[in-house]
């Protein structure tokens, strides 16, 4: 009986672990995905929403020796802006200069940063947290290959009428 007790307890907290670790809070409509996520194994593809290995991934973290450049964010096939001046929740449209985009930019927390996948679709991210066990971000992405990096359905408004209705 209690082999069976100890059984069901590890299974528990393995199923409590793996949700904690691999599933990232994310909210899709018809347009835009967006939520936070955890590069469990180096790198994210944005259009899975999940983290992928580098190779796989539309951005990676990586620590640069040589040069001595530090903690960037780098892409595989795709391209990256970091944009200083910008706030996160204020950045409504991906930059269209193609010439402000490159293959790597500085790994600072907090920044936003806006990248071209590989499917040529845009998203934009900023890190939240960047330690040597892993990075979270939080990200917004347009899988429809628009620059618009906002949720543009309209909000319904809610009368006092509509929410009796609701419970008739």
């Amino acid at each position: 009986m209690q082999y069976r007790r100890s059984i069901k307890i590890i299974f528990q907290s393995l199923l409590l672990l793996w949700c904690l670790i691999f599933i990232s809070y994310t909210h899709a409509n018809s347009t835009i995905l967006y939520g936070t996520g955890i590069l469990i194994q180096g790198g994210w593809d944005f259009s899975e929403e999940a983290s992928v290995f580098a190779d796989d991934a539309d951005i990676f973290i990586a620590y640069v020796v040589d040069p001595p450049l530090g903690d960037v964010v780098a892409t595989n096939y795709a391209l990256i802006t970091a944009l200083p001046d910008s706030v996160f929740e204020d950045l409504k449209y991906a930059p269209a200069d193609s010439t402000m985009y490159s293959f790597w930019a500085y790994a600072v927390v907090g920044l936003t940063y806006v990248v071209i996948t590989r499917e040529s679709h845009y998203a934009k991210f900023r890190i939240l947290e960047l330690n040597f066990s892993g990075c979270s971000i939080e990200y917004v992405y347009q899988p429809d290959g628009s620059r618009v990096l906002y949720d543009t359905s309209p909000v319904e408004e809610y009368t006092w009428g509509k929410i009796k209705a609701l419970y008739r």
